[in-house]
């Protein structure tokens, strides 16, 4: 079940990977709330697109 677990990681990071339009977050810096930044972002691109 691990290996299994660990297959899917890394098949799901090669698929996410090869999407040019995937936005990506530094979830390890600390300094700031990373769901109010992320929050933010995702605001901002979708006002963009529907504008």
């Amino acid at each position: 079940m691990k290996r299994n677990s660990r297959r899917y990681a890394k098949r799901q990071l090669t698929w996410f990977r090869n999407k040019e339009d995937a936005h990506w977050y530094d979830i390890t810096d600390r300094s700031r709330p990373f769901a109010d930044e992320a929050f933010a972002s995702i605001l901002r691109q979708f006002e963009r697109e529907h504008r």
